[in-house]
């Protein structure tokens, strides 16, 4: 894990996120590795400008936990202009 918890492993995210977290479904079977919550989400998270991005929008998925600052990787998804 990086030093910031919530860098979405971008470093300093501030210019490719465009909006807020949306918390989605529990994942089942899961537990957070880090404090062993029993209960861990998926996160969408809209992106725009990022440079791997081939169109200008896009989507930031992970898993996270709510007890805790640990996050999974992100997953960042292609979405038509």
């Amino acid at each position: 894990m990086s030093e910031d918890p919530r860098d979405y492993g971008f470093g300093d995210p501030t210019p490719y996120l465009n909006g807020k977290p949306v918390v989605g479904s529990r994942v089942d079977g899961a537990e957070c590795p880090h404090c062993k919550c029993e209960m861990i989400f998926s996160i969408t998270i809209p992106i725009v400008d990022h440079p791997l991005l081939k169109t200008k929008h896009g989507e930031g998925r992970y898993v996270g936990c709510p007890a805790c600052p640990w996050a999974s990787p992100m997953i960042i998804t292609v979405l038509p202009n």
